[in-house]
């Protein structure tokens, strides 16, 4: 599946910030797999200002991604 259909499964039904957090952490962890490493941290602190934006319930589900590229890139 590629990362648009993804992201469009995953979002439906979601804010648009929501939207635009998921993409942003997807964009980062293919840049972290291409050795990109300031590029991922980048995208990462966006994609955290706008989780930081996010209701209750959408932080809630994101939450696992965003601990998941953070402790890859603090490594």
């Amino acid at each position: 599946m590629d990362l648009i259909t993804e992201i469009k499964k995953k979002t439906e039904g979601k804010s648009r910030k929501f939207a635009k957090c998921h993409k942003m952490l997807a964009k980062a962890e293919e840049a972290l797999g291409k050795n990109d490493l300031a590029k991922a941290k980048k995208l990462y602190l966006k994609a955290r200002d706008l989780y930081t934006k996010l209701g209750y319930t959408e932080k809630k589900e994101m939450y696992d991604e965003v601990m998941q590229l953070y402790n890859k890139l603090s490594k």
